[in-house]
């Protein structure tokens, strides 16, 4: 695929969906490869992300899509991060990245306890969760593909105040 790929190419590592790790090792020999430039890694497993940093070509880029080790994931070597939770919760986000750049680190972990919240109350409820937060802010996330359900309409309402309270807190 990325002989075949006019743009470059990003790996896509995701456990949870696939049942499959892409390990530290292989992501390193893909490297190598002149249209590979990066990763997001959405194991959320620190360890793995210091390594893929470690063994693969200088200026590789990685990125975690775990909402709860963005901190950690950047003091190891990411270069940011590709977020389902920064949809809602996208300023919480770029705070703990701008906090990490400029050496703010106390405000950063801060900030990374902080989130766990916000996140654990969408994520419980999986891709329905995230598309009825993306409603919430009046975009369309849409319908789960099935078998996935939608959330129930109690459960949407407490989503939805979590999500204005977000952006109230933001204003």
């Amino acid at each position: 695929m990325a002989e075949a790929s006019t743009l470059p190419v990003l790996i896509y590592n995701v456990p949870p969906f696939t049942a499959t790790n892409v390990s530290a090792a292989l992501v390193a020999d893909l490297s190598q490869h002149p249209n590979i430039v990066g990763i997001k890694d959405s194991a959320a497993d620190v360890g793995q992300i210091a390594e893929i940093v470690r063994l693969s070509k200088p200026n590789f880029a990685v990125f975690t899509g775990g909402a709860r080790v963005v901190y950690p994931c950047l003091c190891v070597g990411a270069v940011g991060a590709v977020l389902a939770a920064a949809n809602p919760f996208g300023y919480t986000y770029v705070q703990i990245y701008e906090a990490f750049q400029r050496g703010d680190h106390a405000a950063a972990q801060r900030l990374q306890r902080e989130s766990r919240d916000g996140e654990s109350k969408v994520s419980a409820y999986g891709i329905a969760g995230w598309k009825a937060a993306l409603d919430a802010l009046g975009w369309d996330g849409g319908e789960p593909r099935p078998p996935i359900l939608p959330v129930d309409a109690g459960t949407r309402a407490k989503i939805q105040a979590l999500v204005q309270n977000n952006v109230m807190a933001m204003a």
